[in-house]
């Protein structure tokens, strides 16, 4: 992936130095043809401006003007190096050492082209032999740093992880390069940036390309064709990196040189209106500085935004760093500290639905090459574990990053230029290895509509802890289409609620310490305006068994029917118990009546006048489900309330 140059990638290919070698402790390296200088110096101009088979024309014919020339075999070998054609590059620093045998240095080039080829073992007796030397010391970090890597990639090769990637096919990839993935909880939308083309600015060398983001929505297995997601996200200038909300309704991505930013790159937002994205927003200070910012990925509750920065207070070139939206803004970042960070750059950072593993790369710790995959988890504290290599062939010599993994765990998507793609950078997925996956989710999805219109509707929807109480995810359904998406993490007991003005409100229960931690709810959620006889089904009131003392984790539904009622003053409701046909039919009128009188004891307890409320006891006689299966039982069993004067 050297191909891909962008900002947090840097690939240090030579030490190149016009000077005399000998000043080095090396043999003479440069030449007495002016021509043959002259042409270097073009051809390493070249290089610097990424245009390398321009460069190579260009340093063959210094070549030619001296054929012993040690600078231009050393550029030459860069340049193949660069170009990913190892052979090609060892075979002109070969070139170096059959002109001059004490011009050690090629051996350090030899050993690095061998890793970037996975000749571990020969790379390891090259470096070594370099080593011999005293010239070795001069990039004593280096050598150690690829020593480390074939120390590390020899034990990696023998203990390979399963690892079977799929190209996305045609529908997403192209000639052009494909990039940073993002999927929405449900796995329906996929979003990654394309680079579009590529050119030059005239005289001054320099090449521009653009950037878009591109969106897919999922068919069956297939992917549909991808579709620019268009203006005013997409602008003339380029846009990278995106990150998608868990319910798609907001991304989050990286942009560089705007009007409005704060240093080169900065993170904006923006929010989907209907069926069309809102211009983009600068999320601005303490976030965005006059440093570099950029990589976002947002937690599964939107509450948290991490990304990668060059900001000061780092550990390295760049870190980690995480940001909360709290009181209506984020606020100043914190690093994520050295179990993540190093003195090295870490990047691409992705935050896994279950909030607790995170996806980086890192060229800190110990890996293959230049960039590897690592993953974290959170401790019971709260704390990140030492990262985890994920492992070859996952990570090979390249840069590997921009990796993300799906809501169940078990299947990630990444960047490659391996061979047999579509051209430059594609997208693939494949199978994740058992321990390198994240904690099973859920998600409920449902679609909020008038009940008797069947109109969409825009509502607010909150996901609430019933054992705390505390609000986890609250959110707008889609204006347009009515829709909305929640992630449920396991062994936690969730009370949905769903409210709009003129509307009596709708509540689910998710009980996920009961069910399968990666069983999706997909619900219908018609919403009644306030009409004599309507009625809501209270899911999250709770009695034990053939009891009627209402259990504590009833108390947040029943905080949301008295604001209704302090809402709306004229309101006169009667609560209404209810149970299936099990057991004896006036046990359960009388246990019915009970339990209807302890949710109207709690009102009167907290403000509601009595005078607005009766409450009644139907034991079997209204069932809504068939009581013949338990999960119809368990429908039957409820309170609910109803509207008798307004």
């Amino acid at each position: 992936m050297k191909s891909f140059l962008i900002k947090y990638i840097v690939i240090v290919l030579s030490i190149f130095s016009y000077s005399c070698a000998s000043s080095q402790g090396l043999p003479k390296s440069d030449t007495k043809n002016k021509k043959a200088k002259t042409l270097l110096v073009k051809s390493y101009q070249q290089k610097k401006a990424g245009q390398y088979p321009m460069a190579l024309e260009t340093i063959n014919k210094a070549l030619k003007k001296d054929d012993k020339y040690i600078d231009a075999y050393m550029l030459k070998g860069d340049l193949y190096y660069i170009l990913d054609q190892f052979d090609d590059a060892i075979a002109q620093y070969n070139k170096v050492l059959e002109i001059e045998p004490e011009y050690v240095r090629a051996y350090f080039f030899i050993g690095d082209a061998q890793v970037q080829m996975r000749k571990y073992a020969e790379a390891k007796k090259t470096l070594e032999k370099f080593n011999t030397y005293p010239y070795a010391k001069k990039l004593d970090k280096q050598v150690n740093e690829l020593l480390a890597i074939c120390d590390f990639a020899l034990t990696s090769v023998a203990n390979p992880v399963p690892f079977s990637p799929k190209n996305l096919g045609p529908n997403i990839n192209t000639r052009f390069d494909e990039y940073f993935p993002g999927l929405t909880a449900d796995e329906q939308k996929l979003f990654f940036t394309r680079k579009l083309s590529q050119s030059w600015s005239g005289n001054s060398q320099i090449q521009y390309f653009q950037e878009d983001f591109f969106i897919a929505e999922k068919q069956d297995t297939t992917w549909s064709l991808a579709k620019n997601v268009g203006a005013p996200v997409n602008t003339p200038e380029n846009e990278g990196f995106v990150s998608v909300s868990a319910d798609g309704q907001y991304i989050f991505f990286t942009a560089c040189n705007r009007n409005d930013g704060r240093g080169s790159c900065d993170l904006y937002f923006s929010k989907l209106d209907g069926d069309k994205w809102k211009a983009a927003v600068n999320i601005r200070e303490p976030v965005n500085t006059s440093a570099w910012e950029s990589q976002p990925s947002l937690s599964f509750d939107g509450r948290n935004l991490y990304f990668a920065s060059s900001r000061p207070g780092g550990f390295g070139g760049t870190d980690i760093w995480m940001t909360t939206f709290e009181n209506n803004r984020f606020s100043e970042p914190v690093n994520l500290g050295a179990n993540i960070n190093t003195a090295g750059d870490e990047n691409t950072p992705f935050i896994h639905p279950d909030n607790r593993t995170l996806y980086f790369s890192s060229t800190g710790w110990p890996g293959m090459g230049l960039a590897d995959i690592f993953f974290t988890k959170k401790d019971a504290q709260g704390n990140w574990k030492e990262p985890t290599n994920i492992g070859y062939p996952i990570n090979t010599p390249s840069a590997e990053f921009g990796f993300i993994v799906n809501r169940k765990g078990d299947w990630a998507y990444f960047t490659s230029d391996m061979p047999g793609g579509y051209g430059g950078l594609d997208l693939y997925g494949f199978e994740l290895y058992e321990d390198a996956r994240p904690e099973l989710s859920s998600y409920a999805k449902g679609e909020v509509y008038d009940a008797i219109t069947k109109q969409k509707l825009e509502a607010n929807i909150e996901l609430i802890d019933l054992t705390t109480g505390e609000v986890i995810m609250s959110s707008l359904s889609n204006r347009k289409t009515g829709e909305f998406l929640m992630i449920l993490q396991p062994n936690t007991d969730y009370a949905l609620n769903v409210n709009k003005d003129g509307y009596l409100f709708h509540s689910e229960n998710f009980a996920m310490k009961e069910y399968a931690a990666d069983k999706p709810f997909i619900i219908s959620v018609p919403l009644n305006k306030f009409v004599v006889g309507g009625s809501v089904i209270l899911r999250n009131v709770f009695f034990d068994t053939d009891k009627f003392d209402l259990k504590d984790e009833s108390k947040t539904e029943l905080k949301k029917l008295i604001a209704l009622l302090n809402e709306q003053k004229n309101l006169k409701i009667e609560i209404g118990g209810h149970t299936d046909n099990t057991g004896n039919k006036k046990a359960n009128q009388i246990l019915s009546q009970n339990r209807a009188k302890a949710v109207y004891q709690y009102l009167v307890n907290n403000g509601i006048a009595a005078a607005r409320l009766s409450y009644k006891g139907y034991g079997d006689t209204k069932p809504i489900a068939d009581n013949k299966t338990e999960e119809g039982r368990s429908q039957n069993r409820r309170t609910e309330f109803t509207i008798v004067g307004n």
